[in-house]
């Protein structure tokens, strides 16, 4: 009898110095394995982008001869063109595969600019990926936005994501292996250039400090030397001095650099998380954001600084 095979697509550039774990890969089968139905086998994914006949090639192996039953693709504005020319691929390889497209870049759109998808979500995929896969959606276009953080898959696939990190190192030792976690997820502002400034994102949901302390309890043991923090906003709260107290104190000596987004407000919290960072010498360079500070643009964007002009 053959598996139910189902692939998640998020490779790291080729070329760059950094190869990511795929973060998206653990936060889905966390959400399927909490809620789904089916006994699905999940293809060990792609560490870095290769070319779209590659990865056919690279699953191929991985199936020995069995189909692929769902394709899921991780959509931003770096890989775009790179996941079209592999899903259509797909779909010539394996008709009848299911393929999913989410991730920023992803519009309501694309189902009808590329009708081979079948499914896109717009939003976020927790709570909502299982039922797709199991059927119980018929829609094609998939509106979702997290309600809150109820389960970890850090914590649930620990074992999985330690072993994939160790492999990584091995694979690659001339490259930093790094993974990107977050806290919390929206933004209350509505930066222009922005994709987290959406409407539907302005409400924060932040993770229990439980939870983050049981997910930095895993990362101890993880072969990482790149560690992101994915928060729009970290300082925006005040509890985010603590929460660096603790990310330091389980990954800042395993680690040799350190990335995160700023708060845009609250510069005195913002100075002393960053001093804390420095003073493992884990953040040569500060990243700061900052908004067009002309008066008519401001205003035009409804976001007009408080500074004299």
């Amino acid at each position: 009898m053959s598996n139910t095979n189902i692939y998640i697509h998020s490779p790291s550039f080729n070329s760059s110095i950094l190869v990511h774990i795929p973060s998206i890969y653990f936060l889905l089968k966390g959400d399927y394995m909490c809620n789904g139905k089916q006994s699905l086998r999940w293809l060990k994914p792609m560490y870095t982008e290769h070319s779209p006949l590659d990865t056919i090639k690279y699953l191929e192996r991985q199936l020995k001869g069995e189909d692929l039953h769902y394709f899921v693709m991780s959509v931003y504005i770096w890989n775009e063109n790179h996941m079209i020319d592999v899903s259509e691929m797909i779909n010539m390889r394996w008709p009848s595969c299911k393929i999913i497209a989410g991730g920023y870049q992803v519009t309501k759109e694309w189902v009808e600019k590329y009708d081979y998808i079948d499914n896109v979500i717009i939003g976020d995929p927790e709570d909502i990926f299982y039922k797709i896969i199991d059927n119980e959606i018929d829609d094609s276009i998939v509106y979702n936005y997290l309600s809150g953080f109820f389960y970890s898959p850090i914590v649930d696939l620990q074992e999985e994501l330690i072993e994939m990190s160790i492999e990584a190192k091995e694979k690659y030792p001339e490259k930093n292996i790094c993974y990107v976690w977050e806290t919390n997820r929206g933004c209350p502002y509505s930066c222009s250039f922005c994709a987290w400034g959406l409407a539907s994102r302005k409400k924060i949901r932040r993770k229990s400090l439980d939870m983050i302390k049981d997910e930095l309890d895993v990362f101890k043991y993880m072969k990482l030397d790149v560690f992101r923090v994915a928060d729009a906003n970290f300082g925006i709260f005040k509890e985010d001095v603590e929460i660096m107290k603790m990310i330091l104190s389980a990954v800042g000596d395993n680690v040799s650099y350190f990335d995160l987004s700023f708060a845009k407000n609250h510069k005195e919290r913002v100075y002393e998380i960053a001093k804390m960072v420095d003073d493992y010498n884990l953040m040569p360079f500060v990243k700061v954001g900052i908004q067009d500070t002309d008066k008519e643009v401001g205003e035009a964007i409804q976001r007009a600084e408080k500074i004299p002009y």
